[in-house]
């Protein structure tokens, strides 16, 4: 019989190719194996948040339930005065009615309405503003800003910017002006009713 000699260097080699083929074949089931463990550390926390809720005292569930029901109210109140659409545009193009109603009883001339939306919500608050260039004298500037800030649909005008008209002073009329302007204001996002 003939006997075969390994040296120790041949026998490092395949020790070492063992060992990489075997963690090749365990490394999937390690990622695996910690994957599982996160889960369960995560099952575990819900599960001790839970047990906290639950031993609460009934008094302090009462009063957690009635802030709740106090903040929900508050800001059922505060929505009824926002603009409101189904969607970002909706909310932005009712923006842009109301200021044009509040231009129209001002006596302001409305020559462009810019909507512009920063954002795509499907619920929620959402800020939404409009840019308005029009023309006007001083009186009706005045009513115009004194409109929107008495406004309950909470108004800001920003960014005003006055230029002289084309316009002279003719006989106790004020010239005209062009302004431009940007109002903004929050909306709420309100899903449609079905009938």
């Amino acid at each position: 019989m003939m006997r075969i000699d390994v040296s120790d260097r041949d026998r490092r080699a395949l020790a070492t190719g063992a060992l990489t083929f075997a963690l090749m074949g365990v490394a999937p089931f390690v990622s695996r194996l910690r994957l599982w463990q996160a889960a369960q550390i995560t099952s575990l926390q819900l599960a001790t948040q839970s047990n906290e809720l639950a031993s609460m005292p009934e008094s302090m569930l009462r009063v957690l339930h009635d802030s709740a029901v106090a903040r929900s109210s508050r800001l059922a109140m505060i929505d009824d005065f926002l603009i409101a659409g189904t969607a970002v545009d909706a909310v932005a193009a009712n923006l842009g009615a109301e200021v044009s109603r509040l231009a129209d009883s001002s006596g302001v001339t409305i020559t462009n309405l810019q909507l512009r939306t920063d954002r795509k919500q499907t619920e929620g608050h959402v800020e939404v503003a409009v840019r308005v260039t029009g023309t006007m004298d001083a009186p009706a500037l005045a009513a115009l800003l004194g409109a929107l800030d008495e406004s309950p649909r909470h108004l800001v005008a920003r960014d005003i910017a006055i230029a002289s008209g084309d316009g002279v002073v003719m006989s106790g009329r004020a010239a005209a002006l062009r302004c431009q302007l940007l109002v903004e204001t929050i909306g709420v996002l309100r899903p449609r009713t079905t009938r």
